[in-house]
């Protein structure tokens, strides 16, 4: 269904949970698409996020461009060296080019007082140092996909109905 207000919308319904501890040493982006994958979530919600990281690499849009689509040239990547705390992750898992896909944004804490707080785009590069502990639940009912919207000229969230 599309109209002026949305571009896409489905309904489905939380499956299965899967709840993981990631080892230290790991890309905290890496090794979520790597469980979405092992598990084989094709569309999925992040519950939650528990980690401490001892490097968080975040991203966020810099410029708003003048004409779309927004590439890495408005874009900044900021680098902070623990230890961070994630305080709060919200993301889900989608699949691209016909595999589960990772889009999550993350809060963490830390810095010099110990107490600053950073938020942006989770990118590759986020170290898990102590541990990472996540909670996925699996959508049914419908696929999320990233395919590409030529209202934004880049990939965006589509929902499309699937028989169960």
């Amino acid at each position: 269904m599309a109209d002026s207000l949305l571009a896409t919308i489905g309904s489905g319904h939380l499956g299965r949970v899967v709840v993981a501890r990631i080892t230290p040493g790991q890309d905290l982006l890496h090794a979520l698409t790597e469980i979405a994958r092992r598990e084989n979530i094709r569309s999925g919600v992040i519950l939650s996020c528990v980690a401490l990281l001892d490097k968080a690499v975040l991203r966020n849009v810099a410029v708003i461009p003048e004409e779309l689509p927004i590439t890495d040239a408005h874009r900044v990547w900021v680098e902070k060296t623990g230890p961070y705390e994630v305080v709060a992750m919200s993301g889900y898992v989608r699949l691209q080019r016909g595999e589960p896909s990772v889009h999550a944004h993350l809060v963490v804490s830390g810095g010099p007082d110990h107490a600053t707080a950073y938020g942006g785009h989770l990118a590759p590069g986020c170290h898990v140092f102590h541990l990472a502990e996540v909670i996925i639940a699996e959508i049914t009912g419908v696929e999320l996909t990233a395919d590409m919207d030529e209202t934004i000229r880049m990939p965006g969230l589509w929902v499309k109905p699937v028989a169960q």
